[in-house]
């Protein structure tokens, strides 16, 4: 089974899935925003991880810009804003809960 699932509905209301996603982006013409999964933690104790950020959309020249992380830990999702470290430590230190 895969690690991480996808889904989302389109304008017609129909489900769009994938398996084992490593990104979504979604967005207007000058602004937009992508999810990025990874996992972190060792291969004991993995935590899931979902970066979050801000785009320029489709017809925007830019950087992504860095808001946030998602991940998981023994207390259920905690989001960590850009700019707060978030160390490998604290990866492992949340999947052994």
């Amino acid at each position: 089974m895969s690690r991480f699932y996808g889904s989302m509905d389109n304008s017609r209301g129909h489900e769009v899935t994938a398996m084992s996603p490593s990104y979504a982006h979604l967005r207007g013409w000058g602004a937009g925003v992508m999810v990025r999964a990874f996992e972190a933690g060792d291969k004991k104790h993995p935590v899931d991880g979902f970066q979050v950020y801000m785009t320029c959309g489709s017809g925007g020249s830019g950087a992504q810009v860095l808001l946030g992380t998602v991940f998981h830990t023994a207390d259920g999702p905690q989001f960590v804003p850009a700019g707060d470290e978030m160390t490998e430590d604290a990866y492992d230190s949340a999947a052994s809960g």
